[in-house]
């Protein structure tokens, strides 16, 4: 029998370790080269299991062609994800947990639910949240970098606005809900008279708050009776020409008297309505003061000093003259501390949270945002008509929205034409 020796028993770890590197090295390895970043084997496999295990084979291209795609798609982020890099760009865990829960509550979950989905499906929660990480990243990237290359002149918008297709998408938009009581073209006095009195009966009960969609589920006869007589979201020229005469004139929450057609009587309800004449919004006024933490100053040092500036102002100290002086937020300074006029969404969440539960000539208490410590004071509030600007503010981004879809490929393309890109065999013939 052979003697085990120290060094056979090295040997034959030295050949274990070697074939495992070996092993290791044929489950992945380098297949592009993308400036100083590299492209590995296994992330490609990883995003062909994805797609594969989300769509039919028979809605996929041939499994080599969609690894070109899948390849050519890493390629593009590799070369995004270096201009984040370059730029500072990061995404950081408390917009990451806003995003997560918003995708959560879009699935009518909760954070804990949604987890648990991810986990269930086979994938690792931290894998799903640093693909979410990474999909912001992307989009935070080319939003910066094709938005700054993009420009809507007025007349573009005035030409938007004038043109079929910008009237169309534009318009007004009726939300609308119908009850029919049909009446047939035979129907003795009597038949026509116990309809009528229905129809009423159920206008009454319509107005006295009864809900609509029961009593179309409960009454009407129409097609779309069960789905409480519900017709959507619809321009006036797409609802029936018997009801745009009423919906056009109709205030929200409305409903109409029972009126008589050839098919029998109709009640139809105004749920909702969306377009640029209801712009409407409430507007505040807003001056604050702002204090930053720094490499001298810690965060608890910056509070404690708003704190002081705070009581200044609750002394009798005039707010404009200790926003000019002690303020950071070095625009709004020169204007003792105003924000002038601002549209509900302006302001960072826990500025905006703050502002709204003020009353007008409320002080606030110091409270942080991501720029630092704030306190603000609302000197006014009111009511906007904005339809003409929200007008212009839809052309706009329509605009905007098509010359960023037509500008990202050519940007894409020219960090391409100006990096060094080398693949590696077999993915060199892929490509």
């Amino acid at each position: 029998m052979m003697k085990i020796t120290k060094k056979i028993v090295l040997s034959a770890l030295l050949i274990s370790f070697t074939s495992s590197a070996l092993a290791a090295q044929v489950l992945d390895r380098v297949i592009a080269i993308v400036n100083d970043d590299v492209i590995m084997e296994s992330q490609l496999e990883t995003r062909l299991s994805q797609i594969t295990s989300q769509y039919p084979a028979e809605q996929l291209p041939p499994l080599t062609e969609l690894r070109k795609q899948l390849l050519e798609r890493l390629v593009e982020e590799a070369l995004e994800l270096e201009v984040a890099r370059r730029a500072g760009v990061n995404i950081g865990e408390r917009e990451l947990e806003e995003t997560l829960a918003r995708i959560a509550a879009g699935n009518g979950q909760t954070i804990d639910q949604f987890r648990a989905t991810v986990e269930a499906s086979g994938e690792s929660w931290y894998a799903a949240r640093e693909q979410i990480r990474r999909e912001l990243l992307l989009n935070q990237v080319q939003q910066g970098a094709v938005s700054a290359r993009i420009n809507v002149t007025e007349q573009e918008i005035r030409n938007f606005l004038e043109s079929d297709e910008g009237k169309n998408q534009t318009a007004t938009n009726y939300n609308v809900a119908h009850i029919l009581l049909p009446v047939s073209s035979t129907a003795t006095t009597e038949e026509l008279n116990a309809v009528a009195l229905e129809s009423t009966q159920v206008f009454n009960a319509a107005s006295a708050g009864d809900d609509f969609a029961g009593l179309a589920r409960t009454h009407s006869k129409a097609p779309d009776a069960l789905e409480g007589g519900q017709l959507g979201w619809r321009r006036i020229e797409q609802l029936p020409s018997v009801f745009a005469t009423h919906v056009e004139n109709m205030e929200v929450g409305e409903v109409t008297e029972p009126f008589r057609s050839g098919a029998g009587y109709h009640i139809v309800k105004l749920i909702n309505k969306r377009g640029a004449e209801d712009q409407v919004v409430e507007q505040t006024e807003v001056r604050h003061i702002l204090i930053s933490p720094n490499a001298i100053r810690s965060e608890e040092q910056a509070r404690e000093q708003l704190v002081e500036v705070r009581n200044r102002i609750l002394a009798g100290e005039d707010f404009g003259e200790l926003a000019a002086e002690f303020s950071e937020d070095h625009g709004s300074a020169r204007r003792e501390g105003s924000l002038g006029w601002s549209m509900p969404g302006s302001f960072v969440p826990q500025f905006e949270a703050t502002m709204n539960s003020l009353e007008v000539g409320e002080l606030s208490e110091p409270f942080l945002s991501q720029f630092g410590w704030h306190i603000l004071e609302v000197t006014g509030r009111r009511d906007q008509n904005m339809s003409e600007r929200y007008l212009e503010m839809q052309a706009e981004n329509f605009i905007r929205s098509r010359k960023f879809y037509d500008e990202l490929p050519r940007w894409r393309q020219e960090l391409r034409d100006e990096a060094y890109i080398s693949y590696k065999a077999p993915y060199d013939e892929l490509m």
